[in-house]
């Protein structure tokens, strides 16, 4: 059994009901010898192998319909949680017998009074099987050895996808031995039916093919593979909590990455939650937190009743996995009574408690609001579920009694109720930073400041034992290394500060789940890791995926449902998550969907939704970008729903003058898609318009009476139009110099969102500020950007020149392949484009409009002579295998292909329309990430990346001579840290590789026999900044310009004019800016242009020079009002440098003659 107490059946209120049924009256309903051995047998397996003891129930061709419900309604009764115990318990009921089929298609069981098949009146109704098992509060396990189990429907079927719906009842698991329809089988002289054969060899013996522990769900697996070609098939369907309750355990189990489960399994169950709360379900699952489990136990233990305990923690240390798969298990264990949870109390915390207690103990929500008020929680309803009633009632989030805004009463009746003498323990989850304002509420105060319990950080042991315990529990294993790797960036977050250090621990619960999610076979590997982007990305690259998917309706809808779930708590601008109710979801389902099996949504029970954890407004950096657009209007927003909220309740309180404009203006921002805005709020402002055009009405009556006044009025009027005059011009300077400011900020990151800044700034007020900023525009290289017109915006894998630099092709993860003409580079346009079977590498041939396409599957070649119509000319499978690199040689005769694995292939494409296979080649262990033809066209260098872990290979260049392209001679091969991207100089014989963090590394292959490398001081050898280091390099075509894409920084440049052995003296030219990290990059043919294409799917075409004459440094930003870097006169401009102390140095510069 396990060892930490996952739901098995073992428990005191787990009980179970076994009928066997093989006799029958008369000849017409054949009989079953098999039947009661196989019942018998099977009431014993669950008494012994699966822990049940005594507590199984037996009848052996019962007489009636009423001796096997009486026998299942005591069982039900009996059954349940109990205490000193979590599990909600658990009701097995077998049937083992004929099953018939009555009107409506309906199952009935028979039993020893039915003699035939249309019986049903002697045989037992499964409806009323599934109607006691429903009502009862353990959770069933049902398991039909009969004909016909699928036909057990309500009259409302459920879809064909999912045959037994109806026989499944509410929480429970069905495993049947047949399918809809099909008879089940019992072999003439054998002892037992034939799936109660199996299901008993399981049992009993295991299967080596099978999980350490055998569940409904792995049964039916294993049932289903077993009786494959068999005359029947089994069906298993039901909810996951029941489906991996523990049976037994595999008694044949040996770990094995072959036998385990893999990603593709439907089945398989993760034993991370991701960025959700552990549930108390899962209890079993949470490492790390054992003893400060204990100590909050121990507090609860001690708390009296009407004092609540409170429990302050950081946002993202955990306190919602704590409370419930922490204390709810260790509160029943210790005899404290189950454990109940109000989630989320919102604007209305009153309410929200008395629902969570009314549910609790079966009664009337408007008997416990009574209750409440008087001060008592009501009892059950009888005292049978006495047991049930819970003894701890636990509210999380109580940071949302002040971020919803609720009513004053309303608090203070959830104040009140807190205190109640008779009720359970009562315990407050608060975050760290709402705990100044509960001390300064006058309801809250006396709470919070009499006990509190402070929720620790994990330290690095329960860090690690929170990754590994979870994994070796389910049979996993870590690749040697990755823990440690996740436990570092863990502190790396935490030593960073800011949102960082609150979200680091659900950022790493969200990487595990990535992680399993791509697991190989039982072990969680390095490449996993890589392709979950870590613990910083993690989270990011989940929620832009599901962006990047979308069209532009559902990307817009899912701007909307974000901003919708997220509230700016007060004036200082803090930020939480809100509720999203029902009615608000409408025609959001399917996105919903997506984003909840994501874990970045959680819905709960009434259908409403919230995001999964604080951590999710800091880590996805779009979402950031929404909130900033609107993140005043969403202050004004809520207090705005606030106010349409009471209207709603008390019908007074419509807004008028500029507080009504300010509501209109918020309405009117939804329809432009900037802010989610609730009905209550719409019909709030409509009943505020009508109200105000009632009261104008009567404002009209005065206005008559009033005329005499008005030429006095325009005499002020007049003198009033002067000084607004003058108030207008200072108002459009201040606006201009502000935009110039805003302008001469963001010029480096954005220069062509600058350049439109100052030209805004201009037109708004001509004045020597806005004068500089434009000045300063024009002198500053600003980019081309090619965004696609239908959306689809994934990123951009890589980036390819046509010969004639008058087409780039851009492939795009998931297989978008698009091309774009350049031939006037100021103004590209999109051409043409197609789909191919999933990533792709691509590559243009040096001398024609032939694309060559590699996919995992497939390579293909394209005409793009007519880049509007790219005409396909040839296709080969190939063996699956991810595909990272493509390049020509440069006659174009010989195409070269790195994959994953090591893989070398190298293609015959003198005939494009008949390519052939030259080489195929394992080269290396692991994947082959990139590769570039020397300039001579014989020789090739490819580069692989390097294993984890002790022993693990380093990542290796290496030098091949493809004279004779059917027999590759490797020539040479240097070891390096990490490999990323490798390039050759087109102009000479030199080498250069990048890897994690930016490092550089150089060879010369002198004459094509070895790789000489180039010794660079090491702490001068770094091309970029980035951790994750360069994906992707390019020389320029004349060999002039080296660059590469830096995830961090945008595009990095050095000029590689100087001499090989001076390569350390070589000059860094300044960073061209990227709004996402950047991902690929291109020089054109010509050198005139730069290609990137960055993580957003959109690429920016830089000119190789500047448009204006070149000065030496960059143009001062604005410091203060009056100033501008520029003369008057417009001749002489500032300009400063930086000198290798760190000080600045400031030149004047004569501009008056530009050709100079």
């Amino acid at each position: 059994m396990p060892s930490r107490g996952r739901p098995d059946l073992t428990g005191p209120g787990c009980r179970a009901v076994v009928v066997g049924t093989g006799s029958h009256p008369g000849d017409r309903l054949a009989a079953l010898p098999s039947a009661v051995p196989s019942a018998k047998a099977l009431a014993e397996a669950l008494a012994t192998e699966c822990g049940m003891g005594d507590r199984v129930r037996l009848l052996c061709d019962p007489g009636s319909p009423s001796e096997v419900l009486a026998a299942l309604a005591e069982t039900v009764d009996l059954a349940g949680p109990t205490q000193g115990r979590y599990e909600s318990g658990a009701v097995v009921f077998c049937h083992v017998g004929h099953g018939l089929r009555g009107p409506g298609g309906r199952l009935y069981l028979a039993t020893a009074a039915t003699r035939s098949l249309t019986d049903t009146a002697h045989s037992v109704p499964y409806d009323e099987i599934e109607r006691y098992l429903s009502d009862g509060p353990a959770d069933p396990l049902v398991i039909l050895d009969c004909c016909f189990a699928g036909n057990a429907r309500e009259p409302s079927r459920p879809p064909a996808s999912d045959p037994f719906g109806g026989s499944r009842p509410q929480g429970s698991y069905l495993l049947a031995s047949a399918l809809r329809d099909t008879l089940a089988y019992a072999p003439e002289g054998a002892e037992y039916t034939l799936f109660t054969g199996e299901l008993l060899n399981l049992l009993r013996e295991g299967d080596a093919g099978g999980p350490p522990r055998l569940t409904p769900g792995s049964l039916y697996r294993l049932l289903d593979q077993r009786l494959q070609g068999g005359p029947a098939r089994p069906y298993g369907g039901g909810t996951a909590r029941m489906a991996e309750r523990v049976l037994t355990a595999n008694r044949r189990y040996t770990p094995s990455p072959e036998t385990a489960s893999t990603p593709d399994d439907p089945d398989a169950v993760s034993p991370y939650p991701g960025i959700v709360p552990f549930l108390p379900e899962q209890h079993h699952l949470f490492f790390g937190r054992e003893k400060v489990t204990r100590e909050l136990l121990r507090r609860v233990a001690q708390t009296r009743l009407g004092e609540p305990l409170v429990v302050i923690g950081t946002s993202g240390v955990g306190k919602s996995s704590l409370l419930r798969a922490g204390l709810s298990t260790a509160a029943e264990d210790a005899g404290l009574g189950s454990v109940r949870i109000v989630s989320a109390p919102g604007a209305q915390p009153f309410r929200a408690l008395a629902e969570a207690w009314a549910a609790a103990v079966d009664r009337p929500v408007t008997e416990v609001v009574r209750n409440l008020e008087q001060g008592r929680f009501s009892r059950p309803a009888s005292d049978a579920k006495a047991v049930r009633a819970p003894g701890v009632l636990v509210v999380d989030q109580l940071e949302q009694y002040f971020t919803h805004g609720g009513d004053a009463t309303e608090q203070q009746r959830f104040a009140a109720a807190l205190t109640a003498a008779d009720g359970p323990r009562i315990v407050l989850a608060l975050r760290a930073d709402y705990h100044d304002d509960a001390l300064r509420d006058r309801h809250l105060a006396p709470l919070v400041a009499r006990d509190h319990f402070t929720v620790p950080a994990l330290d690095d042991a329960e860090v690690e034992a929170a990754i590994v315990g979870p994994a070796r529990y389910e049979g996993l294993q870590w690749e040697e290394g990755v823990p440690q790797i996740l436990r570092r960036e863990v502190n790396e977050e935490r030593a960073g500060g800011g949102p960082g250090d609150a979200a680091a621990l659900p950022f790493l619960a969200h990487v595990l789940r990535e992680i399993w999610l791509r697991r190989r076979g039982t072990t969680l590997t390095y490449a996993a890791y890589q392709q979950a982007g870590g613990i910083r990305d993690a989270v990011a690259r989940t929620a832009e995926g599901i962006y990047a998917d979308l069209d532009d309706e559902g990307r817009t809808r899912l701007r909307e449902l974000m901003l919708a779930m997220v509230q700016v708590a007060d004036g200082e601008g803090r930020l939480v998550r809100r509720r999203v109710s029902r009615e608000e979801l409408a025609g959001s389902e399917d996105l919903l969907r997506r984003l909840a099996d994501a874990r970045l949504v959680v819905v709960d029970e009434q259908g409403g939704a919230q995001l999964g954890h604080d951590s999710l407004l800091y880590a996805w950096q779009r979402l950031q970008g929404w909130i900033a657009e609107v993140r005043g209007d969403l202050l004004r927003l809520r207090r705005l729903t606030e106010a349409a909220e009471s209207w709603s309740d008390h019908g007074s309180g419509l807004w008028t003058g500029t507080s009504l404009d300010e509501a209109r203006a918020l309405v009117a921002a939804e329809e432009s898609a900037r802010l989610p805005v609730r009905q209550v709020v719409r019909d709030f402002v409509t009943a505020a318009d009508q109200a105000q055009r009632r009261r104008r009405s009567v404002t009209r009556a005065w206005i008559a009476g009033l005329s005499a006044l008005a030429l006095v009025a325009g005499v002020l009027a007049g003198w009033a139009f002067y000084e607004n005059g003058q108030a207008a011009d200072r108002e459009r300077s201040l606006i201009a110099r502000e935009l110039a400011i805003k302008a001469d900020i963001m010029r480096e990151r954005d220069p062509q969102k600058a350049l439109q800044l100052s030209l805004a700034a201009y037109r708004t007020a001509q004045t020597s500020e806005t004068r500089s900023s434009l000045y300063a525009a024009a002198t500053t290289v600003a980019p081309a950007h090619l965004s696609p017109a239908r959306g689809e915006r994934k990123p951009v894998l890589n980036l390819a020149y046509s010969p004639d630099g008058e087409v780039l092709a851009a492939s795009h993860r998931g297989g978008r392949v698009r091309l774009w003409d350049v031939s006037k580079p100021a103004m590209p346009a999109e051409a043409g484009g197609f789909k191919v079977d999933g990533s792709a590498a691509i590559a243009y041939h040096p001398r024609t409009r032939v694309l060559a396409v590699q996919t995992a599957t497939s390579l293909t070649l394209w005409n793009t002579t007519d880049a509007m119509h790219p005409e396909r000319v040839a296709r080969l499978s190939i063996a699956e295998g991810t595909t990272f690199t493509l390049a020509f040689s440069g006659d174009g005769r010989t195409l070269a292909a790195g994959s994953e694995a090591g893989r070398l292939r190298l293609w015959d494409v003198s005939d494009p329309a008949h390519p052939a296979l030259r080489v195929e080649r394992t080269i290396a262990e692991t994947e082959v990430i990139s590769l570039a033809f020397t300039r001579d066209g014989r020789h090739l260098i490819t580069g692989n990346g390097n294993e984890e872990g002790d022993g693990g290979q380093p990542a290796q260049v290496r030098l091949w001579d493809l004279t004779d392209p059917d027999r590759p001679v490797l020539r040479d091969t240097e070891r390096a840290e990490t490999v990323m991207a490798v390039a050759a100089h087109p102009k000479r014989d030199l080498v250069v590789a990048t890897g994690a963090g930016g490092k550089a590394a150089w060879w010369e292959p002198a004459d094509g026999r070895e790789l000489r490398r180039v010794e660079v001081e090491e702490y001068r050898d770094y091309l970029g900044s980035h951790p994750d280091g360069i994906p992707s390099l390019s020389f320029s075509g004349d060999g002039r310009l080296l660059a590469g894409a830096d995830r961090d920084n945008g595009v990095h440049r050095r000029d590689v004019t100087g001499k090989v052995s001076e390569v350390e003296n070589w000059q860094s030219l300044s960073a061209l800016p990227s709004g996402e990290p950047a991902q690929s990059v291109a020089y054109s043919p010509d050198s005139r242009y730069l290609a990137a294409g960055d993580v957003a799917g959109e690429i920016r075409l830089w000119p190789g020079r500047t448009w204006a004459s070149a000065i030496e440094g960059r143009v001062p930003s604005i410091v203060e009002a009056g100033t501008s870097a520029f003369s008057g006169d417009g001749k002489l401009v500032l300009a400063q440098t930086e000198n290798a102390d760190y000080t600045t140095r400031t030149r004047v510069w004569d501009i008056s003659d530009l050709r100079a």
